[in-house]
């Protein structure tokens, strides 16, 4: 079938002073604006906007992180799912042109699935498993949360994942396949063979999946790239991985 579908989200990070003490977002940031605050105060909320294509929604943090570098030279940011004693998410917002609300209503359990299955199961590959359960035991991040929204469908179990434009591309390309799958009707627990590990899949992802938007291709290499690397450090500041990386990376 025709679809389209636009990739948005508002991930936080927790702010902190040039010693690495904790910083108060809302000392810093207004409520409104694409580097704000939302509900819980003391955490920054990016909000970059949303695209067809993840490479442009990394391309647009990468230039929040640079401008909020010159405002704030000596500040220090931190993604992840838990810092100083805050959790903080990564929330996802899918939208879609499904006309039918009940269609998308029944359809939204396989949607959840297959973002459960790429994403989450990047994420718990990739991101420090002691932080997602100190979430999870606050209430946040549990598998296959998500609410409906005016746009779409919003994903909140994922963590932070803004540790640099490498992780932000890999996450936000597996969110887009896990849609584009279950717009052409793929339960992708179909193409992961009997007790294939979550490492496996997404190695394999590429040669599976027949209908591969070109603009996730660049993100799926990073993805096999980061997944046959030892797992990243998440507690250091974000910010020189988004505003020292090198001319061509992600």
């Amino acid at each position: 079938m025709k679809y389209k579908l636009t990739i948005g989200c508002d991930p936080e990070l927790a702010v902190a002073d040039q010693h690495g003490s904790m910083v108060s977002a809302d000392t810093k940031f207004h409520g409104e604006g694409t580097f704000g605050c939302d509900g819980a105060s003391t955490t920054a909320e990016l909000r970059p906007g949303y695209s067809d294509d993840p490479r442009e929604v990394v391309a647009n943090i990468q230039e929040l992180m640079e401008r909020e570098k010159e405002a704030y030279p000596h500040q220090g940011l931190y993604a992840g799912h838990y810092k100083f004693g805050l959790p903080i998410g990564g929330h996802i917002h899918i939208g879609h042109n499904r006309q039918s609300v009940d269609l998308v209503r029944i359809g939204s359990s396989l949607l959840v699935e297959n973002l459960e299955l790429l994403v989450g199961g990047f994420e718990a590959l990739v991101h420090n498993r002691d932080e997602m359960e100190q979430r999870r035991r606050r209430g946040y991040g549990m598998p296959r949360s998500w609410r409906w929204q005016d746009h779409g469908l919003e994903y909140r179990a994922p963590g932070s994942w803004l540790l640099s434009p490498a992780v932000a591309a890999c996450t936000l390309t597996l969110a887009k396949l896990a849609t584009v799958a279950w717009m052409d009707e793929i339960d992708l627990n179909t193409l992961k063979h009997k007790s294939e590990s979550k490492r496996t899949l997404l190695l394999n992802l590429a040669k599976r999946l027949k209908n591969i938007p070109k603009d996730c291709l660049d993100g799926l290499q990073w993805t096999e790239l980061i997944l046959r690397m030892p797992k990243p450090d998440w507690n250091i500041d974000i910010v020189p991985n988004w505003t020292e990386v090198a001319e061509g990376e992600a």
